[in-house]
């Protein structure tokens, strides 16, 4: 049977259907849309926009959580997060959930009309944040978030795990009725790449907690956010339409735009503006081969990078799209990823250079980016590559600078356009 979770006085019927999220940023600094949506009501517009795409959430944040991202004051976040949810609350039918983890932030909040809270520390963060959550009623949702997390070693399923139990013993200490308990096993936050993508694999382990999951795939670490329906004695809505993904029990997804894929019964493609990168092989037989194009779409990263001094103190956020073209025959009829290109692998090497390395040009970047492609991954014949700069420092409107380059294997030199 699905579950209802009552988000004070508005209904969200989770295990039914797929359902769609949608993501509202009202900060200046986030990846994929921070600074975009002027004042508290282009924010609220684009909320009332999501919902007419499908959205059966809004959810509304006031603090970047990107990584190097700086603390925001309670007076501040409050100040970005009310006005919005003054205009927005009162024009939508759906829930309007608050991303908070600090409790004057989601009293503001929940006083001006949000429906739940989305706490990414897991109530093991400030204790006053599972009274006010009890004192209120509302629903909330609790993530992993352990930045002593020892990443690459041990089971990372079972450290989420007990980490998630925790957050449940502090939700039934504080008088907190499970039935209002949706948890999260924080993607993205103090996790490798490969342990992101194995507790995605084995999210069926995490349904014995017995309550809803949300997986929010950040498009600065993944791409997806998605929400695993309701516990193991709930229907099972598809995501996809293969059984393995039905097993799941995935029933949201969402965005930070929106999307003219309509009908939450079916998984939004990435190119109809849903962010993160977009993971595909498009194939062409002939003469026995199979050559295709393995792309990797909007991958957002935080990097020093510029001539600009402010650009190398402060940093800013890169766009890297990736083409890469691979004799996909071997893989195709053997099944096995050690048969083509590890796109785990590639989007690691790509984080690895563009946060870690400092050069002035955008020229420069995509050159030892292609070289490590090239040099780490055998199989990849050609590169094509696109880096986007968002926030350069020119006067004027203009949406973004990029640099366009590409690279056969057999070439010496990048071939840079502007």
């Amino acid at each position: 049977m699905p579950v209802t979770l009552d988000c004070r006085g508005r209904a969200l019927v989770l295990g039914k259907r797929t359902l769609l999220v949608g993501i509202v940023n009202a900060t200046p600094d986030s990846f994929s849309d921070g600074g975009r949506w002027a004042g508290p009501e282009g924010a609220a517009e684009h909320g009332r926009r999501l919902e007419a795409e499908g959205a059966a959430v809004v959810d509304l944040g006031g603090q970047s959580t990107r990584p190097g991202h700086a603390e925001v004051e309670p007076k501040e976040e409050i100040a970005r997060v009310v006005p919005v949810l003054e205009r927005l609350v009162p024009s939508l039918s759906v829930p309007v959930s608050i991303d908070t983890y600090k409790p004057a932030v989601a009293r503001a909040a929940l006083r001006a009309g949000a429906h739940l809270v989305n706490d990414e520390h897991g109530f093991q963060g400030d204790p006053e944040m599972a009274r006010l959550v009890a004192e209120f009623g509302c629903p909330a949702i609790l993530m992993h978030w352990d930045r002593g997390f020892p990443q690459g070693k041990g089971d990372p399923v079972g450290r989420v795990k007990r980490f998630l139990e925790r957050s449940l013993e502090i939700a039934r200490q504080s008088g907190i009725d499970e039935g209002r308990v949706v948890l999260d096993p924080g993607i993205g936050f103090f996790k490798t790449p490969q342990e992101n993508l194995e507790i995605l694999r084995r999210m069926g382990e995490l349904k014995s907690l017995g309550r809803p999951l949300l997986v929010g795939c950040p498009a600065s670490r993944l791409s997806v956010t998605s929400w695993a329906g309701a516990p193991p004695s709930a229907s099972r809505g598809p995501l996809r339409r293969r059984s393995s993904r039905r097993s799941r029990g995935w029933s949201l997804y969402g965005s930070t735009t929106s999307s003219p894929t309509r009908g939450p019964s079916r998984w939004p493609r990435p190119s109809s503006g849903f962010k993160g990168f977009a993971m595909g092989a498009l194939g062409v037989l002939g003469g026995g081969r199979m050559t295709g194009r393995i792309h990797l779409r909007s991958m957002a990263f935080y990097g020093y990078h510029g001539h600009h001094p402010g650009e190398c103190e402060h940093g800013q956020r890169f766009l890297v799209d990736l083409a890469l073209t691979v004799d996909l025959s071997k893989a195709a009829g053997s099944d096995r990823l050690s048969d083509t290109v590890d796109y785990a692998a590639v989007y690691e090497t790509c984080r690895r250079i563009v946060e870690n390395d400092r050069v002035c040009l955008l020229e420069t970047l995509c050159d030892r980016i292609m070289t490590s492609v090239l040099r780490e991954f055998r199989r990849v014949r050609r590169v094509e590559l696109t880096v986007r700069k968002p926030s350069a420092p020119i006067p004027g409107v203009l949406d973004y600078v990029a640099v366009e380059t590409s690279r056969d294997r057999s070439a010496r030199s990048a071939r840079p356009r502007k």
